[in-house]
């Protein structure tokens, strides 16, 4: 079973740009590179496997009738520089098409949010200095890892890996966080198939959605999206939703983070912080898990209004500044002689 070049390269045409209108070129060589190499996706190959391993070690955590609804899909894992996922029908069956660049943009978000609570916690006093500038440890950590973030997704590389100065209790707290992600993504794909999203034909009248973080318009496509979302979200049996709300925040976090530089150029998608936001409301009030999520929720949209103001005054995208206050050669020295210091003066960064 497999997905020809010719629908795969389709795919890749389809993709809505987000916060990272740069990508267009990197998309470009992705199809590039499908059509020359004749590249399709497999059921069989190394992706999938994890993507259908993944469904089955972890179907504990969903509803019967959610494991039910997954047999009636195949789930494609496609080694393709490609931040996105689809949803689709083909053969009678449902597909759900996965690429690389999207699990490895996770993986990583979920290693740097993991190094800068551990750096912040167990180093509070460690500073270093950047451009004769004298600052904190963490905040030199947190610029360079986010600017090398930005450049993986507007090329395509995949970013050098950060989770190895993390000891072993705090690796798998980020396996299986990452691991959430990937299977709270799946469901929200196959929401979009069992919700019959794929069957609608979109319009442009605005539908309510309560209490959003952030005023954005909600058009059919938007609600789409969110219903997606919840789909996803319910789909998890009671007991387990609470603790996996951090999975869906390594998903989302990347993209809150470059909307907060450059509103997104395609209208397919809500903003990352509106979608938190959303699944916010469906979690039990009062709960840690849900007053986290509002802790982080405050904390973007604070963030988004203040570069929104900064936007306004420069007439334009922030989005280079990244790059500007942060060249990429230089991102990986400051990461480099931060996991060199760690390294010397404590080994490897742990939890508790």
């Amino acid at each position: 079973m497999c997905i020809p070049t010719n629908e795969l390269a389709d795919l890749v045409r389809q993709t809505k740009l987000g916060a990272a209108p740069q990508e267009a070129r990197c998309l470009q060589i992705v199809i590039d590179t499908i059509e020359k190499g004749n590249v399709t996706a497999r059921l069989d190959s190394r992706q999938s496997c994890f993507l259908a391993d993944l469904t089955d070690k972890f179907k504990h955590f969903l509803k019967p009738e959610m494991t039910t609804l997954l047999r009636s899909n195949d789930f494609y894992g496609v080694d393709l520089p490609v931040s996105n996922a689809f949803a689709r029908r083909g053969r009678g069956r449902g597909q759900v098409i996965v690429f690389d660049g999207l699990l490895h943009l996770i993986r990583y978000y979920a290693d740097l949010i993991t190094v800068l609570s551990l750096l912040q916690l167990r180093r509070p006093e460690a500073i270093m200095t950047v451009d004769d500038v004298v600052q904190p440890e963490a905040l030199s950590f947190s610029s360079a890892g986010f600017a090398i973030m930005a450049d993986s997704i507007e090329t395509g590389r995949t970013p050098a890996a950060i989770g190895d100065i993390l000891g072993l209790k705090a690796r798998k707290n980020v396996k299986m966080g990452y691991l959430g992600a990937v299977l709270f993504i799946l469901m929200h794909e196959v929401g979009h198939i069992h919700l019959g999203h794929l069957d609608a034909v979109l319009g442009y009248s605005e539908r309510p959605i309560r209490s959003l973080a952030i005023d954005e318009p909600i058009g059919d496509a938007q609600s789409n999206e969110f219903e997606a979302d919840a789909f996803a979200y319910t789909s998890l049996r009671d007991e387990v939703r609470q603790d996996i709300i951090s999975s869906v925040l390594f998903f989302l976090g990347p993209f809150a983070f470059l909307e907060a530089f450059a509103f997104p150029d395609g209208d397919s998608h809500p903003l990352a912080v509106n979608r938190a936001a959303h699944l916010g409301r469906l979690m039990d009030a009062g709960t840690d898990a849900a007053s986290q999520v509002a802790r982080i929720i405050e904390s973007q949209v604070a963030g988004i209004q203040q570069l929104a103001a900064r936007r306004r005054e420069a007439a334009g995208d922030l989005r280079h500044r990244i790059h500007e206050r942060m060249p990429l050669d230089q991102a990986y020295r400051i990461v480099a002689e931060i996991k060199a210091r760690v390294a010397s003066d404590v080994g490897l960064l742990e939890v508790q």
